[in-house]
């Protein structure tokens, strides 16, 4: 299933500082593209789990007090109810935002170059094919097996680990 950046409409933030849009929520996990336009907090998630990777540009990244550099296509991982705010270095940015809740999923992310078949996963940078022939578009997100050929961010989902 293909999951279009540029169809998904803008919805504010929870905190009202921003927008994202939306590419795919059930009830364990939340793919969004935020646009961070200007330096400011992010909104609180408890019991939940985020990954944050920077699109276009480097943020600074303060969560719970450290703070960072998160490079363009790095994978920063902070819990949701951390107390985080975002500094731009080099201007307006998007960033690829996941949020699940661990109690439901253990949630995987690997930042790669693919030419080819790969399954669940949101397209970065270059082109490619749905499993239906659709093309696929930076930012979209594939729920199924695609032909992608560029920068990936390949998400792996499955049970929680019983203790």
């Amino acid at each position: 299933m293909l999951h279009r950046y540029a169809s998904a409409p803008d919805e504010p933030w929870k905190n009202g500082a921003g927008t994202t849009r939306r590419l795919y929520a059930d009830a364990g996990l939340r793919v969004s593209v935020a646009t961070i336009a200007q330096d400011g907090p992010f909104s609180v998630f408890p019991g939940l789990e985020r990954v944050f990777i920077p699109v276009d540009a480097a943020v600074a990244l303060a969560v719970d007090g450290v703070v960072s550099r998160a490079e363009p296509w790095t994978a920063t991982r902070f819990p949701g109810d951390a107390t985080v705010s975002a500094g731009l270095l080099e201007g307006p940015t998007r960033v690829l935002n996941l949020m699940f809740d661990p109690a439901l999923l253990t949630l995987g992310v690997r930042i790669e170059p693919v030419h080819g078949p790969v399954a669940d996963a949101v397209l970065l940078t270059g082109e490619g094919l749905s499993s239906d022939g659709e093309p696929v578009s930076p930012l979209d997100l594939v729920l199924g097996e695609a032909g992608l050929h560029g920068l990936v961010a390949r998400i792996s989902r499955r049970p929680p680990a019983c203790d």
